[in-house]
């Protein structure tokens, strides 16, 4: 069975979270502002300190859920020591792995908990089975691939990444970025700039275009791509391990809602092999967020095309029965 691996920020949230049907929870610690050592370095997508974190592993653990700790940043000097510091205390804390973006990290990590799941980010960059290949071998458990990659190619990677011992996951809910993580230069400029009160990387920001002396209307490269969840059907028999929800600056309800949403795609998915898995999506999103699914907001794009086909279809049978 494909897991639902959800963020949270507040150990008050646990619970909610794992009665909505998530089965494994993935977190950070940041302390204060200075502390920038995983993926999303902002005070409300983290745990506040340590003790929140016990007190989260506690919850989940009793619970049989693991939580993973994110320390899915590029560092170097003072900032990798402090990282590897955090990776001993969120250990300490009861954290069941650890998820990273450097993977030269992984032997000093394996010393300092062998037991440790081991999951790398995309900013590894994994988007084909010769990758995943060499990431089994340099000793990580899991790899969450690329979000650029197609169904087709992710059903590849998962069956030659299951043939070595190794875990994937993919993103499907709050996806959003357009580019590879693995290439990005703009990790360490999240935390400094903002827009409309949310700290945007410039790939984010709004930039107006012009050439040969004409102007565009301020354009940005977050074209709203959100949502992925009926990849995860034709994914269920590849050896795929888990699905992402991303988000953990999101508000509680939203996550909630997003669990709710992926495990009702799960389940119809299994009740139904075959057959149109997009359109059982789309009725799902309605009754779920109330708001029609948008083909134009589907990550990936052989659903994309489903759904596109399909509302072109329903579309052509009411002007027929209008006509």
């Amino acid at each position: 069975m494909v897991k639902i691996t959800a963020p949270i920020h507040s150990p008050k949230d646990c619970e909610a979270l794992i009665a909505a049907g998530a089965d494994e929870l993935y977190c950070g610690v940041m302390a204060s502002d200075s502390e920038r050592l995983n993926f999303r370095p902002v005070r409300h997508a983290n745990l506040s300190d340590f003790d929140s974190l016990k007190k989260l592993t506690g919850t989940a653990s009793a619970k049989n859920v693991p939580v993973y700790f994110c320390l899915n940043a590029f560092q170097a000097g003072a900032g990798l020591a402090l990282q590897l510091d955090q990776a001993a205390r969120a250990l300490d804390c009861g954290a069941a792995g650890l998820i990273i973006a450097d993977f030269s990290l992984i032997p000093t990590l394996r010393k300092l908990a062998p037991g440790a799941k081991i999951i790398l980010g995309t900013a590894a960059s994994c988007s084909n089975p010769e990758a995943a290949a060499f990431y089994a071998g340099a000793g990580a458990d899991r790899v969450v691939l690329e979000r650029q990659l197609t169904v087709t190619e992710i059903r590849e990677i998962a069956a030659a990444a299951a043939e070595r011992g190794l875990e994937t996951e993919i993103f499907v809910r709050n996806i959003t970025c357009l580019n590879l993580n693995g290439l990005c230069q703009l990790h360490h400029l999240l935390e400094t700039l903002h827009s409309g009160g949310r700290r945007l990387p410039p790939c984010r920001q709004a930039h107006e275009i012009s050439a040969f002396g004409r102007s565009a209307a301020p354009v940005a490269a977050d074209a709203g791509l959100y949502c992925g969840a009926c990849a995860a059907a034709p994914l269920l028999d590849s050896g795929l391990t888990a699905v992402k929800i991303v988000g953990r600056d999101f508000p509680a309800p939203r996550i909630l809602a997003d669990i709710k949403f992926v495990k009702a795609c799960l389940a119809a998915a299994e009740t139904r092999r075959g057959g149109s898995h997009a359109a059982a999506g789309a009725a799902l999103h309605s009754d779920i967020y109330g708001a029609a699914c948008r083909a134009e907001q589907c990550f990936y794009p052989e659903i994309r095309r489903e759904l596109s086909g399909a509302g072109a279809a329903r579309k052509a049978a009411k002007e027929n029965s209008h006509g």
